[in-house]
């Protein structure tokens, strides 16, 4: 009897061990996928509304239906604001829509203040400017992307190991 609560408790803990890896990377992956995400959305608003010259509620509307994030939730949120009209600036709308819809600790503030000064772009009444503007930040959005996913591919199966071998260590130290 003694022995199976043993290894119940080893399983317990291995199980534990490898689901606090998985998180890890997944954590990482998502961070990841939203920074890539913006970067995508922000190509695509380019097109829309400096090419296209379409409202930015349509644009942020059809670009949320794109998104596969949390991203496509704070678009929305972001475009049902502009349409209810309440002479709230832009930039306000579009930090309440990140901080209401994006994952609370997942980005670096460094990547939070990014999607903030975001809004910049978004909302210029100049074209020219505004185009200009989407340019860098999506240059600065893909940068980003680019620096997340070699973390990623650096640290991803790492934290998989390294739970897997505190996991370990945890049941020798408790035998």
């Amino acid at each position: 009897m003694r022995i199976l609560v043993k290894m119940a408790g080893i399983f317990c803990i291995m199980a534990a061990s490898a689901a606090a890896g998985a998180e890890l990377e997944r954590r990482c992956r998502k961070r990841w996928l939203i920074l890539r995400e913006m970067y995508e959305t922000l190509l695509f608003l380019e097109k829309e509304m400096t090419y296209h010259r379409s409202p930015i509620r349509e644009a942020f509307l059809c670009a949320s239906k794109r998104c596969r994030t949390e991203l496509g939730a704070a678009l929305e949120q972001t475009a049902e604001q502009i349409g209810q009209r309440s002479g709230a600036p832009f930039a306000r709308m579009w930090e309440e829509a990140l901080g209401a819809r994006l994952p609370r600790g997942l980005l670096s503030p460094e990547d939070m203040e990014l999607f903030r000064e975001t809004s910049a772009a978004l909302c210029s009444a100049d074209v020219v400017t505004q185009k200009m503007l989407l340019e860098k930040y999506t240059d600065r959005f893909r940068a980003a992307s680019e620096r997340e996913a070699e973390v990623c591919r650096e640290k991803g199966g790492l934290y998989r190991r390294l739970a897997a071998a505190a996991g370990i260590l945890l049941v020798i130290l408790l035998l």
